[in-house]
């Protein structure tokens, strides 16, 4: 991943607090299944570890931030398209 790099820097200066704001989520009823390489896993294991959350919670904050981002840069792009993510 060419990204990673930029991504590792621009985390370094989050304390592990922001992290704990993904495990403060509603209850949950849907599953989303996905499949990983074992050092993906192993990754996501550590951080988990690091943050104390679930690895439900963490997969889903990093999930969810990541795709609020994307739907606000397309909102950007494409401000007539307001019919798109959370409101």
């Amino acid at each position: 991943m060419e990204n990673n790099n930029e991504c590792e820097q621009n985390n370094d200066d989050l304390p592990l607090e922001y992290f704990q704001r993904w495990g403060k989520r509603y209850q949950k009823s849907k599953m989303i299944y996905i499949r990983v390489r074992p050092e993906e896993k192993e990754t996501i294991l550590i951080a988990c570890k690091k943050t104390g959350l679930s690895i439900s919670d963490f997969v889903m904050g990093a999930s969810l931030e990541a795709a609020e981002a994307v739907i606000k840069k397309y909102r950007s792009i494409f401000p007539r398209t307001q019919n798109v993510g959370p409101q």
